[in-house]
């Protein structure tokens, strides 16, 4: 690990600007300046369009094993409940890769749709009444959160997700 860091160092410094989500992923490297990027300003949220009652999404690749072992998670420790509790909530998992086959293991969760890649995601997110991030590894700052906080959508994280934005 120490060599890997060494070499690491080595390369970036050849760089102009390093750029980091939060201040604890701050290198040290001599050379090119750098700087903590502010995460995203809040949007005030839109509207739903009509409103069709509870929706959650969720996107991502596929092919990403954080994404994939989040949805597990979520899936099996959460969904359940939800759907229980609001016969009317559903959830949508919209991403690349092959979410439709990934999902033929929940078949017998109740409102879950798997679709694999949108054409456009504000529909997406127009049809969603908040957003999920259920990622407990990985790297750098959760695009997931900032997209949902773009479209004004609130979002519901786990912490590791939330970590860097304040």
């Amino acid at each position: 690990r120490t060599s890997l860091m060494r070499r690491a160092k080595r390369c970036l410094s050849q760089a102009q600007l390093l750029l980091f989500a939060k201040s604890a992923d701050v290198l040290d490297v001599a050379g090119p300046r750098s700087s903590v990027l502010s995460n995203v300003p809040f949007a005030e949220p839109t509207l739903v369009a009509e409103n069709p009652g509870p929706r959650l999404l969720f996107v991502g690749a596929q092919t990403y094993a954080p994404n994939k072992n989040g949805m597990v998670w979520f899936l099996e420790n959460c969904w359940p409940e939800i759907a229980a509790q609001n016969r009317a909530a559903r959830l949508r998992v919209v991403g690349s890769g092959n979410w439709p086959e990934f999902g033929l293991a929940y078949r017998h969760l109740d409102r879950v749709d798997f679709v694999c890649f949108a054409d456009d995601l504000n529909a997406e997110y127009a049809q969603a009444t908040a957003s999920i991030c259920p990622i407990f590894e990985g790297a750098g700052t959760q695009i997931k959160v900032i997209e949902s906080c773009a479209f004004g959508r609130p979002v519901v994280t786990s912490a590791f997700s939330a970590d860097g934005f304040g």
